[in-house]
């Protein structure tokens, strides 16, 4: 079925680039969610001080999609992906560095609460970091695993598609009008 593996039928399929947003697949069909939001991730908070007396009147700051887009990596490292911008072979593996500190826990943490074994990655910043990107974060998840013997294994994988938002917005469009067309 899905990349050559007819058994696979769970996945999380995660889109870095100007935003950062997930495509859920259980039991081989698209979760939406209640409110149709399962897959808007970028909007999970992380870092937030609750010791602060005061509380946020914003919490842009603190969602996942402020650090994990083009606009959060220009923030935080001054290069836009999305332009020429020149930059070195340390600031390559310090935004590695900077993306593995957010997704490997989070990809850890999901497949314990979904049970879902298999992450495949897309977008322009995945494009941009190439599959040096997926065996970090690969490597993270064996170092946590080693500590944790019921865990299963993972997989994360780079998508085969480089057209993933098109893809994406097809299969969606296609899932919600099927039923009418076919009736």
């Amino acid at each position: 079925m899905l990349r050559g593996d007819e058994n696979l039928s769970d996945l999380i399929y995660f889109s870095l680039g100007t935003g950062f947003g997930a495509g859920i697949m259980l039991n081989r069909s698209i979760w939406h969610g209640n409110g149709n939001f399962a897959g808007d991730i970028g909007y999970m908070i992380q870092g937030y001080n609750m010791s602060r007396l005061d509380a946020p009147t914003d919490l842009t700051e603190y969602r996942l999609e402020s650090r994990l887009s083009v606009a959060g990596i220009r923030e935080v490292f001054g290069i836009d992906i999305q332009s020429d911008t020149p930059y070195n072979e340390s600031q390559r593996q310090s935004l590695i560095d900077y993306l593995c500190y957010y997704l490997v826990p989070l990809f850890y943490n999901l497949s314990f609460f979904m049970n879902i074994h298999d992450f495949i990655l897309s977008g322009i910043i995945t494009d941009f970091l190439g599959d040096t990107l997926t065996d970090r974060i690969s490597d993270g998840i064996a170092k946590l695993q080693a500590c944790d013997s019921f865990h299963p294994a993972l997989r994360v994988r780079r998508s085969i598609s480089q057209d993933a938002g098109i893809i994406g917005t097809a299969s969606l469009a296609m899932q919600a009008c099927l039923p009418e067309i076919l009736s």
